[in-house]
């Protein structure tokens, strides 16, 4: 055994030496996030604690950035404002979250302000950098919604196993443990949970429409194939905000790429349709038996109200900077015994957050709130704009329409999630955004740079000879 994982400890290092110094970084990137998904403790348990084999994976990855930079393999692309206004939230955080009081008791790991600071912000942002700095082509640019296809296809496939309960066939074998009643019964995925699970295959369906064009004809149909599997997998996260957030990113993907006269009405009609659908299936959307029963359905949709005012009055104590990363879920019981509300705020104690936006008022008040908000424009115009750009590179509008479908998954489920708790939800965000602004960079660089300019130059009364007709008479 220890002949074998010296053996294995060689290959990684020397595969590791190639990557930094040659490797691809975006794909560097979705390395990573796969590893965070289906190689963490319960999979790979190094014997270090809490130490994952993703943590390896980060550090060789921010190596092989450096390593890069310095060689002069990376874009090097100059700070934005939105890339400040970024760093201006991320040291408001970071002053927040250490200097905070401690605790008197020991909390889910999920509830630390640190590992929300680390995990829900930090990560994610030094994933944004690197997809950022990388050099982006067709060719990456079909590695990375190839690779989104196949994870998506795993995802997919492993969610419809999960319903079905054929466990000997899922991997890692833990999905299908009942021991393990985190969100069993659903297509929880590798981080057993519905919403991480749901928020990765939506994402990964959405690359695999992008890369439908760049497909042969057996290609595409493997794809149209396996678009169901995708569809039932997301069906029986039994999570609404990720059908929302699904729905509203092929609503997005297929009226963009609908000849012009024909986009005004199927957005029409995917609005009308959604209303009504909404309306005629009102009670069962809020009382459909997911893992535990339909009753717990509606608590957690009753739960929400109470949770938003209980935000509220805290963000009133506290509106300019917040009252710290994370406070959230020490400090609310100090609130629940208000009555000036006819809301039963009794049903918030030890509840996390439900909504992103609403967290992040609340816990850094105006002035996070408002460079986060920012951030997030500044991303959605550019993308915009590069999208628009009928000039533009057909790879580099790609990464933007990625980009603009995975905000319309990252907005729904972050208005009913607080989804900077879990692995993954952020990191690939931040990713995607890092990818499109990449994307953006490089086409304003390459439309910036100065274009050669063929004047007619006399010398001495004569105009030189173009270089073709060197040696004519």
């Amino acid at each position: 055994m220890t002949a074998l994982l010296i053996l294995l400890a060689l290959v990684g290092g020397i595969w590791s030496a190639v990557f930094v110094l040659r490797g691809s970084l975006s794909q560097g990137c979705l390395l990573f996030l796969f590893t965070i998904a289906c190689l963490g403790l319960r999979t790979v348990n190094l014997g270090l604690g809490a130490f994952e084999l993703g943590h390896a994976v980060l550090a060789i990855l921010l190596i092989a950035y450096f390593v890069q930079q310095q060689r002069g393999l990376t874009a090097n692309l100059p700070m934005t404002a939105a890339d400040w206004s970024l760093l201006a939230f991320l040291a408001l955080i970071t002053i927040t979250t250490f200097d905070q009081p401690s605790v008197g008791f020991t909390p889910p790991m999920m509830m630390l302000p640190h590992f929300r600071w680390a995990v829900g912000w930090m990560t994610p942002a030094m994933l944004y950098w690197i997809a950022r700095q990388s050099v982006w082509s067709e060719r990456q640019t079909k590695m990375l919604l190839a690779t989104m296809t196949l994870f998506g296809v795993y995802l997919s496939v492993t969610g419809v196993l999960e319903i079905l309960r054929v466990t000997p066939l899922i991997w890692p074998a833990y999905i299908g443990d009942p021991s393990i009643d985190t969100h069993f019964g659903r297509a929880r995925g590798p981080l057993l949970d519905s919403v991480a699970s749901g928020f990765m295959t939506s994402v990964c369906l959405v690359g695999a429409w992008l890369l439908w064009p760049r497909l042969s004809s057996l290609g595409r149909m493997c794809l149209a194939a396996l678009t169901p599997i995708f569809l039932a997998a997301l069906y029986f996260t039994y999570t609404r905000s990720i059908w929302i957030g699904a729905l509203s990113a092929l609503t997005i993907l297929l009226s963009v790429q609908l000849p012009r006269h024909w986009r005004g009405w199927f957005v029409a009609a995917s609005v009308m349709a959604a209303m009504l659908g909404g309306l005629v299936l009102k009670s069962d959307l809020e009382g459909f038996k997911r893992d535990t029963s339909s009753e717990g359905t509606r608590v957690s949709a009753a739960l929400r109200p109470p949770v938003a005012y209980v935000s509220w009055l805290m963000f009133q104590d506290h509106p300019i900077l917040g009252c710290g990363l994370g406070r959230y879920s020490f400090d609310k019981n100090d609130y629940l015994s208000d009555r000036s509300s006819d809301l039963r705020l009794e049903m918030a104690r030890g509840m996390m957050h439900h909504n992103l936006f609403l967290s992040i008022l609340v816990d850094t008040g105006l002035v996070g709130f408002s460079l986060i908000m920012f951030v997030l424009w500044r991303w959605t115009r550019d993308a915009w704009r590069l999208w628009s750009d009928v000039a533009a590179p057909a790879w580099a509008r790609t990464l933007a329409l990625l980009y603009l479908c995975v905000l319309a998954i990252f907005v729904s489920n972050a208005m009913f999630h607080d989804v900077s708790h879990t692995k993954l939800c952020h990191m690939i965000f931040f990713t995607v955004a890092g990818c499109c602004s990449a994307a953006v960079g490089q086409w304003r660089s390459m439309v910036a740079a100065p274009k050669p300019i063929f004047l007619d130059v006399a010398v001495q009364g004569h105009r030189q000879p173009p270089r073709n007709a060197v040696g004519r008479t």
